[in-house]
C-alpha cells in the first residue's frame, strides 16, 4: 500500500532510513521518513549538501556569483563558512 505525504520541495537528501533533508531556499528536516517536515532555516543561497550524520554536514553554496564551503553541526539550524588557510 502506497501513502503520499506533503513534500516541501527542493533537493532531497536522506541521511538515514528515517531522517531526510529538503534543500531549496528553505531547509527542511524530516525525522519520520518524510511523513512530516520541520523548517530548519530560510537561506538566500543554493546548496549541494552532504551529511556525515543527522547533525554534521557540509555544503557548497552559491549566491550572487559567489561560492563558499559551509558546515553545520546542528542539523542545518546554523551554517558557518569554512575559510581556507594557506600554510607556508
Amino acid at each position: 500500500i502506497w501513502e503520499s505525504y506533503e513534500y516541501p520541495g527542493g533537493d532531497l537528501l536522506y541521511v538515514s532510513e528515517s531522517t531526510a533533508y529538503a534543500f531549496s531556499d528553505e531547509i527542511y528536516i524530516s525525522n519520520d521518513g518524510g511523513q512530516t517536515w520541520e523548517l530548519q532555516k530560510q537561506v538566500t543561497w543554493e546548496a549541494e549538501a552532504s551529511f556525515v550524520d543527522v547533525d554534521l554536514g557540509w555544503a557548497v553554496v552559491r549566491a550572487d556569483g559567489e561560492v563558499a564551503l559551509v558546515f553545520t553541526t546542528n542539523r542545518g539550524l546554523q551554517w558557518e563558512i569554512i575559510e581556507p588557510v594557506l600554510v607556508p
